[in-house]
Order: C-alpha cells, then sequence, then structure tokens
C-alpha cells in the first residue's frame, strides 16, 4: 500500500490543564462571568435611573461644573511633556474589538464618566439635548412614555451618543433621516487648549462639525496639539410615534 493511500492516524496528545480549561469553561461562564455582567449592568442601570429623577435644571448645573473640570484639566496640559489628549475610559467598557493600544503610550487622560445625562427633551423643537454616554436604552426609556423616540435608533441599548457620532452610526439608519450622525443638530465642544466652542452646520465651526463623524478624522486630530476632545452636549432628532 502507497504512502497515499495508508489512513492518516494521529497520536493521541496527552490533555493539559488548558484542554480540562476549555472543557468546562461552561463553569467559570456561568457562575463567574455573568453574576459579574449582571451586577455591573444593574449598577449602571440604578445610575441611569438616579439620573433620570433629577430635574433638569440641577442635570444643566452638574453638566456645567463637569464641562468646567474638563477646561480646568485641558488647560494643565503641557503639550511637551503629557503627550496626547484621550479619554479615561477603560478599554474594556468598549462595544466592540478596536485595538486601543495608542492608551498604552504616553497620553493625557481627560476623564468624561460624569457626561451621561439626558438634559433636555425639548418637545416643542422636537430635539433631545444629551451628554456623550447617554446610550440608547436611558433614551427610549424617557422618550417612550412621551410617544417619541430617536428619528434614528441603534440596535443595541449599550451604545452611546458619543460612540454612534465617532463611530459613525452604522448599526442603524432611515431612508427619512439617513445615518444617527445625520439627525444631529449641534455639538459642544472642548478643544484641545480648554475653549469650549458649539459647532453647528453653517456657524464659523462648521468645518469641525463634519470632522466629528467618524474615528479616522477623530484620530487624526489627536495626533495634533490642538487635537478636538468631544464631550458635552449633543442635539439630536426626536420622532414623533404618531402618525
Amino acid at each position: 500500500m502507497s504512502d497515499l493511500e495508508a489512513p492518516l492516524v494521529r497520536p493521541k496528545r496527552k490533555k493539559i490543564w488548558v484542554d480540562y480549561f476549555i472543557q468546562f469553561r461552561w463553569i467559570v461562564v456561568i457562575f463567574i462571568v455573568l453574576p459579574i455582567s449582571a451586577t455591573l449592568y444593574f449598577l449602571t442601570y440604578l445610575g441611569d435611573v438616579w439620573s433620570e429623577t433629577k430635574s433638569y435644571e440641577k442635570r444643566q448645573k452638574e453638566h456645567d461644573q463637569n464641562v468646567n473640570k474638563v477646561i480646568k484639566r485641558l488647560k494643565g496640559r503641557d503639550a511637551a511633556k503629557d503627550g496626547l489628549v484621550c479619554t479615561a475610559r477603560k478599554p474594556w467598557i468598549a462595544v466592540g474589538m478596536r485595538n486601543v493600544d495608542y492608551k498604552r503610550a504616553r497620553h493625557f487622560e481627560v476623564d468624561l464618566s460624569a457626561f451621561r445625562n439626558i438634559l433636555k427633551i425639548d418637545k416643542d423643537r422636537m430635539i433631545a439635548r444629551v451628554e456623550p454616554l447617554v446610550n440608547m436604552g436611558q433614551i427610549s426609556r424617557v422618550t417612550v412614555p412621551m410617544n417619541l423616540s430617536l428619528a434614528v435608533v441603534a440596535e443595541l441599548d449599550d451604545l452611546t451618543v458619543g460612540g454612534l457620532i465617532n463611530g459613525y452610526g452604522i448599526e442603524g439608519s432611515s431612508h427619512v433621516h439617513g445615518l444617527f450622525t445625520d439627525t444631529v443638530e449641534a455639538y459642544e465642544i472642548v478643544l484641545a487648549g480648554g475653549e469650549l466652542v458649539r459647532a453647528t452646520r453653517d456657524n464659523e465651526y462648521s468645518d469641525l462639525f463634519y470632522a466629528m463623524v467618524t474615528r479616522d478624522i477623530w484620530a487624526s486630530c489627536c495626533c495634533r496639539d490642538q487635537a478636538y476632545t468631544h464631550q458635552g452636549i449633543h442635539e439630536t432628532y426626536l420622532h414623533s410615534g404618531q402618525g
């Protein structure tokens, strides 16, 4: 019998601890990973509910205080020593598999974790004013009882407004309104130098308004001294459930 006709028999490999770990990984998932995940999700939910109990005036006051903290932080930055500007958000929190090795290099972190409030639902202008870490679940819980919704709603509750804008929001779209970024009316932005500006489609910062919607442009901006750290208020369209 030729070598080609001979059956291929592979010798059995001796099992090692990794094999047992893979075989019984369901134990780790069910009794460790899922409880931790459920606890973190529940704590986040409680924080969102607590935020919703505050008046719009109190949320706006807290927002102004947090913006001033960001401005103070950026104005204290030495561009020659402190490195590039990035958020202090931990990589494991992100919804996605993007490589974030740049955060391990020399960088200057800005904490935006407090920016997770819905500042106002303007039913007359049909505009929602929200901070960047507000997610789709938060907005839906507030707008649905009003018989309203965002003009474009992404499929996952955990996706944030800021992430949908910088990531271009391809998770959801509308034949009428376009992508999520097409529904944004204005941004409040703190520049790397600590200046607070408002960008719209047709004001003096219109170039910054259009530059906010892709990560590639965002990344290239962060490589320069006048990088843009986006935070603050996003204004986006609402859509009535009537008709």
